[in-house]
């Protein structure tokens, strides 16, 4: 049944006067596994279903029994802040019918989940993107898993449930995400020149990362640049500030990246789009502080004219007498580490796993139409070889990870304004800092969860 049929029949139903529990109880059939859990963590249950004025995905049964088999079930039931942050990412602030996804099309819609550093250093809060897919609404979160709505408008006094058939990813750091999806040269260069942290804390960013097939095409220049040039490169390929999604991109316009370089974009009528000269193959990648989209070639700070050849299927690269290497350069920064992932790749390890491949642990491929097959970090690493690097070591490779409140506190400059996400048709009236019991409850993820 496709949505636009739903929603009158919802509104038919009237549904005032009742709660959010007459709600679960009524679709126990498909809700009971969560409707029990919350039953178990009465604060959040009570806290819920107070909040008026929200939209709430609740995973279906299959979703959360989904979520069972993996490890990441153990780390919620041990940890109420990493609980709180998972439930929050589940509710929208705003009351959001089948309809309104279908006049806003692509768009991202704020949670509740914006307290957290580490999975929502982003003005306004972290975002789920909805999308029209196949009739239906799909939600996507962290590493572009998706979730399609399997029941919509199920009405209550202080707003309304959709039924999910997965649980939502909360969306990791630069570093995990691009080596989730196999691109491990990224991971390992920002990593080798010392500006991880930077880039994994810097508050709302656009990230443009290389894939490891890009980085390979100049790998002969690459395996002997100096740091301070490696690092000049990659601050290219970082907007700060602003975070910008693939339908929000006009031809011609520009941006300017974190180190004064101006940066060009291109939209064919396909709906092909280019930086520079380098083609988007993967976009709007959710990140814990703002949006990644993958290209196939490494942006050139000293060739910022370069236009694409839209006709080709792979773009040249644009360094200069660069030829092509048979390692991958700058995974060697990766290779005596176990795994590279951490904070929030747990929230997609139980369903996201399993919806995209069908077995709970084995290497996920994106959904997304553009983005390319990956395998796991570990053996991304081992069938990679990495490069023996020789540029001199003048910078430090380790920075501590400091979170930075906005881009001017930390190590970019340039104004914080806010996403453009889509309105609501009703705004919560609490706050999220309720429902997750404010910056106090923090705990440093990072560390915590180093190799879930």
């Amino acid at each position: 049944m496709r949505i636009t049929q739903l929603f009158p029949l919802a509104l038919a139903a009237g549904a005032f006067g009742k709660s959010l529990e007459d709600v679960l109880t009524e679709q126990s059939e498909t809700l009971s596994t969560i409707h029990s859990w919350l039953q178990s963590q009465m604060a959040a249950l009570a806290i819920l279903s107070g909040a008026q004025g929200v939209t709430i995905l609740a995973p279906s049964n299959k979703a959360m029994d989904e979520l069972y088999k993996s490890n990441f079930s153990a780390h919620l039931a041990s940890d109420s802040n990493l609980l709180t942050a998972f439930l929050s990412y589940h509710v929208l602030n705003g009351v959001y019918y089948s309809d309104h996804f279908i006049n806003a099309g692509a768009a991202n819609f704020p949670t509740f989940m914006n307290n957290y550093p580490c999975f929502s250093n982003v003005t306004g809060g972290q975002v789920v993107q909805g999308r029209v897919k196949d009739g239906g609404v799909t939600f996507v979160s962290g590493h572009n898993t998706e979730s399609a709505v399997q029941t919509y408008d199920l009405h209550y006094d202080n707003g309304v449930v959709h039924i999910i058939d997965s649980v939502l990813c909360i969306p990791h750091n630069l570093t995990g995400t691009v080596v989730s999806k196999g691109h491990t040269a990224m991971a390992g260069a920002i990593r080798e020149t010392g500006v991880e942290a930077a880039f994994n804390h810097a508050r709302d960013v656009t990230i443009f990362s290389p894939s490891n097939n890009a980085f390979n095409a100049i790998g002969s220049l690459a395996i002997n640049m100096a740091i301070e040039e490696v690092a000049g490169i990659l601050k290219y390929h970082v907007i700060s500030g602003q975070v910008q999604y693939s339908w929000q991109i006009m031809d011609g316009s520009q941006a300017m990246a974190i180190n004064s370089g101006s940066i060009n974009f291109r939209v064919e009528d396909d709906g092909a789009w280019f930086v520079n000269s380098a083609r988007v193959i993967a976009s709007d990648i959710l990140i814990g502080n703002g949006v990644l989209h993958i290209i196939d070639g490494v942006l050139n700070p000293s060739n910022q004219t370069a236009t694409p050849n839209p006709a080709a299927a792979t773009q040249a690269p644009v360094f200069d007498g660069a030829t092509t290497t048979t390692c991958v350069p700058f995974t060697s920064a990766l290779a005596s580490t176990s795994t590279v992932t951490s904070e929030a790749t747990a929230a997609s390890t139980a369903s996201a796993d399993a919806q995209r491949t069908g077995s709970v642990g084995q290497p996920s491929n994106s959904p997304s139409a553009t983005s390319q097959a990956t395998s796991s970090p570990i053996s991304s690493l081992a069938s990679s070889p990495a490069c023996s690097r020789t540029m001199s070591a003048t910078a430090s490779t380790t920075k501590s990870a400091t979170v930075y409140a906005t881009p001017s506190d930390g190590p970019f400059d340039g104004d914080s304004g806010p996403p453009q996400n889509s309105g609501p048709r009703q705004t919560a009236a609490v706050g999220a800092a309720a429902l997750l019991g404010g910056a106090a409850a923090f705990v440093n993820w990072e560390a915590a969860v180093q190799g879930w």
